[in-house]
C-alpha cells in the first residue's frame, strides 16, 4: 500500500514562522551618559565617586564591546527590561523574539564617529513585541559587568570605566535606551 502526503497550500506570509526580522546595533563604545539613579547597585558605601553627582559619564571602550561580542548571540528579546533574568521556564511569558547567532562589528558614524557598535539582526515571533517595536525603536542590553570609577574625571572626560562585560541575558526594546 503506497500512501501519499497531502500538502495544503499556504500562502507566504502563513508559512513564515516569524512576524519581521529588522538589524540593530545592540551595544556601542563610547561615553554613555547614566543618572545616578541606574548606578544604585554600582554606587555603594564601600564604592563611591570621588564627586557625588546627579549624572556620571561611563566610557565603554572599543576593545572591552568587542571582547563581549560572543556573549550577544542567540539572546532573547523582550518588552522593555524584566523584572527578573530571561531563563528557560519564563522565556515563553517574557520573551517575543531571539537576536541572531551572528554579531557582528560595524563602525559608527555621524555623533558616534570613530566608534565601534555590535550589530545582529532581530527576529520578531510575537505580534505585541512586533508592535511595541514600531513604535520605540530603542534597545538596551540586559547584562553585568565590571566597571570602576576613575581618580581623574575632570582629564580623561569620564566618571566610570567600563571594564569588562561578563554576562549578557537579553535584549528589550525600550522607549529610552542608549
Amino acid at each position: 500500500m503506497i500512501r501519499s502526503k497531502i500538502f495544503c497550500k499556504v500562502a507566504d506570509s502563513e508559512a513564515s514562522p516569524f512576524i519581521e526580522q529588522k538589524d540593530v546595533i545592540l551595544c556601542r563604545s563610547g561615553i554613555q551618559v547614566y543618572h545616578k539613579s541606574e548606578l544604585t547597585s554600582f554606587i555603594t558605601e564601600d564604592n563611591k565617586p570621588p564627586k557625588e553627582k546627579e549624572v556620571y559619564l561611563e566610557y565603554r571602550p572599543a576593545n572591552v564591546v568587542v571582547k563581549a561580542q560572543n556573549l550577544f548571540k542567540s539572546l532573547p528579546v523582550t518588552k522593555e527590561h524584566p523584572d527578573v533574568w530571561v531563563n528557560p521556564d519564563n522565556f515563553k511569558d517574557l520573551a517575543g523574539g531571539t537576536l541572531d547567532k551572528e554579531i557582528s562589528v560595524v563602525a559608527l558614524d555621524g555623533e558616534s564617529e570613530g566608534e565601534i557598535g555590535l550589530k545582529s539582526n532581530i527576529t520578531f515571533y510575537t505580534r505585541e513585541l512586533y508592535d511595541y517595536y514600531l513604535s520605540n525603536k530603542e534597545v538596551s542590553v540586559g547584562y553585568k559587568c565590571k566597571k570602576h570609577f576613575v581618580d581623574n574625571p575632570e582629564e580623561v572626560g569620564y566618571d566610570i570605566i567600563l571594564d569588562e562585560i561578563t554576562e549578557v541575558n537579553h535584549l528589550a526594546i525600550t522607549r529610552a535606551g542608549r
